[in-house]
């Protein structure tokens, strides 16, 4: 039986329903069992629990062979900082401190590209990159860094354990959170752009990664980084608007009015007390140059990327088939 935390986000419920369609069974943790049951019904075994509570997550753990560690967060807004580390690092520590006296097989820690430090010089980051304090490197990165050297000293205890560091991900999901939300703003209309440039990736090559390699001899740490495309923001953002019939942004923003727009947008939230639509640390990542190599599952597995242009006419035309419904 697989366990999988984060169950019902953007990654794990395409996780969930791959394992599903695969005929396994799976046991979901989750804190609202209410959502998770409208999502999967009775297809999944619904426990109850939150990676924060370690009874929880031992108990969790009965009769589980592998276990998908999606559960994360990822906030650039100031005031989650502390929310963010606790879930992302905490939360990894229970989890591999649970796992210590149990049947499990093998996990899969579900990492980012961010915690592999960021690139100055421009040239690709892959696997073996170190990483480096850097101010480029945000608070989520710092997270999800801290909550590799946990996952990783799980495999020193003795659990088998492999990891994957996805790029941007790209697909339909929440079209009110995380990248889908992007294209609700396109849809809206979004005049500007970001100047920088990131790694991209397709959500079904991700869970086809994860499936794959929980399946895989790979059991002692190994890291494989998920990165289709290196696209700049106004390529990707040009993309997303043609798959959405809209006209792409043509304003280039550039650092200086990308950090002015980030501190009143951060100044705004403080005063309302809702999560600022752009942040300095996110305005910051997005306006610079990053570069990421994800061959490795290629050349190790023969794994082969959706083309980004596919990924993102594809979720283009999921957001409209949900524009149209939330119509009727």
């Amino acid at each position: 039986m697989f366990l999988v935390t984060g169950g019902t986000g953007f990654i794990g419920r395409s996780v969930v329903n791959k394992l599903i369609s695969e005929g396994k069974k799976v046991r979901v943790l989750t804190r609202n069992p209410k959502h998770a049951g409208i999502l999967f019904g009775t297809k999944v075994e619904i426990f109850e629990g939150d990676i924060l509570d370690p009874q929880s997550i031992e108990e969790s753990l009965a009769d589980i062979q592998y276990v998908i560690h999606c559960a994360a967060m990822v906030s650039f807004w100031k005031k989650e900082h502390h929310k963010m580390h606790e879930i992302n690092v905490t939360g990894t520590a229970n989890l591999v401190n649970a796992m210590l006296d149990t049947s499990v097989k093998k996990w899969l820690h579900v990492s980012s590209i961010s915690a592999l430090g960021r690139s100055v010089s421009g040239q690709r980051v892959d696997e073996l990159t170190e990483w480096k304090n850097s101010p480029l490197n945000s608070a989520y990165a710092v997270s999800k860094y801290k909550a590799e050297r946990e996952a990783l000293r799980g495999l020193e205890e003795g659990i088998p354990m492999v990891m994957v560091n996805p790029g941007m991900v790209i697909g339909p999901g929440d079209w009110n959170e995380g990248t889908p939300k992007m294209f609700k703003m396109i849809f809206k209309g979004l005049p500007f752009y970001l100047t920088g440039t990131n790694g991209f990736v397709g959500l079904k090559d991700v869970t086809e990664a994860i499936f794959a390699l929980v399946h895989s001899e790979y059991s002692n740490g190994e890291k494989f980084i998920l990165v289709s495309q290196n696209l700049t923001y106004k390529l990707f953002f040009s993309l997303a608007a043609r798959s959405l019939g809209k006209k792409p942004p043509v304003i280039a923003l550039g650092k200086f009015w990308a950090r002015i727009i980030g501190f009143f947008s951060e100044l705004i939230s403080s005063i309302t007390g809702t999560r600022p639509i752009v942040s300095l640390e996110s305005t910051r990542t997005a306006s610079n140059e990053f570069y990421y190599n994800g061959d490795k599952i290629c050349e190790t597995t023969g794994f082969v990327y959706q083309p980004m242009e596919e990924v993102i006419q594809e979720t283009g035309k999921s957001f409209l088939v949900w524009k149209k419904a939330e119509k009727l």
